[in-house]
């Protein structure tokens, strides 16, 4: 099985065969072959860490952190009843995304739309709790990594 050939076949061709170093050496990896490679093993673990980040913060906007998340919005006074149908329905867009980007087709759809709702977390919390961009804990100033992490996913996400 295999290719098989003669040396004097190819010289006759005009042809002169090479080692396979040799032909790696004549043409070395650009930069665009490293990035590709480096990302090629990356997006998998990119794609996994989006889909939990995601995933989690909506099931546990619905169950262990519900009451938490209405109390911070109602505290800058917010209706409560406005303020439970904001953190469900984020929570059961956060978990729709999630189960989005896990399904090829509808991927890319899924990463543009955690962009696009980051985006309007951001809007929204710095609308209604602006002091939270100066919490120790974060809770808007990780939605920024986070939105990078979905925008590199986007970038990497077409293979051909």
């Amino acid at each position: 099985m295999g290719v098989r050939g003669r040396t004097e076949d190819a010289a006759r061709l005009g042809c002169t065969p090479r080692s396979f170093d040799a032909l790696l050496a004549a043409a070395p990896s650009g930069v665009q072959e490293r990035w590709f490679a480096r990302a090629y093993f990356a997006k998998p673990a990119i794609l996994a860490c989006l889909f939990a980040f995601w995933f989690l913060s909506g099931l546990i906007g619905l169950t262990a952190g519900l009451k938490d998340a209405i109390a911070v919005l109602t505290a800058s006074g917010v209706d409560a009843a406005l303020a439970t149908r904001a953190v469900i329905g984020g929570s059961l867009v956060d978990i729709a995304l999630a189960l989005l980007l896990i399904w090829r087709p509808t991927a890319a759809r899924a990463l543009q739309g955690m962009l696009l709702v980051t985006v309007g977390y951001l809007l929204g919390g710095s609308l209604v709790r602006p002091d939270l961009w100066l919490d120790p804990m974060g809770p808007l100033l990780k939605s920024i990594p986070a939105a990078f992490l979905a925008l590199a996913a986007l970038v990497t996400l077409d293979e051909r």
